[in-house]
């Protein structure tokens, strides 16, 4: 599956806030269960889970990227926090949260004008949950 991410838009065939139509079949999406889920949401993994949609009586929410997430031809999974600012053309936001992750503390920041969620470990990125962006009425739900 393509991962170019459109910020607010798309990653590669998803489009967020959007009926996910035939994607999960098309490329081998299975269930995802969590023991805790505060959402109610249903998800979807590819990919050994390295890529997960989340939805909402079948409207995409979000998309969580473990392993790729292309904009303009840079996997920004991996990055250093600075390299991503300087390829998004964004600042650095407060810290959201800071959690623990198996044996590891992850730092968690919301990039409201790139419709993103930024996981950090050891200052490199690890995750990136994309998704339309909040506006001024609606609270984005994440995990």
């Amino acid at each position: 599956m393509d991962h170019t991410w459109t910020p607010k838009i798309s990653l590669g065939p998803i489009r967020f806030n959007e009926h996910i139509g035939t994607i999960l079949t098309d490329f081998s999406f299975l269930p995802r269960k969590y023991k805790e889920d505060h959402t109610g949401w249903s998800t979807f993994g590819c990919d050994n889970n390295e890529t997960l949609v989340h939805l909402e009586n079948e409207i995409v929410q979000s998309v969580a990227c473990h392993r790729r997430c292309i904009l303009d031809s840079t996997n920004l999974i991996g990055l250093t926090v600075k390299s991503f600012l300087k390829a998004t053309c964004s600042s650095l936001p407060e810290k959201l949260d800071q959690l623990q992750v198996g044996d590891q503390r992850q730092d968690v920041y919301e990039f409201d004008n790139l419709g993103a969620q930024v996981w950090l470990q050891c200052e490199q990125i690890v995750t990136i949950i994309c998704d339309a962006g909040a506006d001024e009425d609606t609270a984005i739900q994440h995990f």
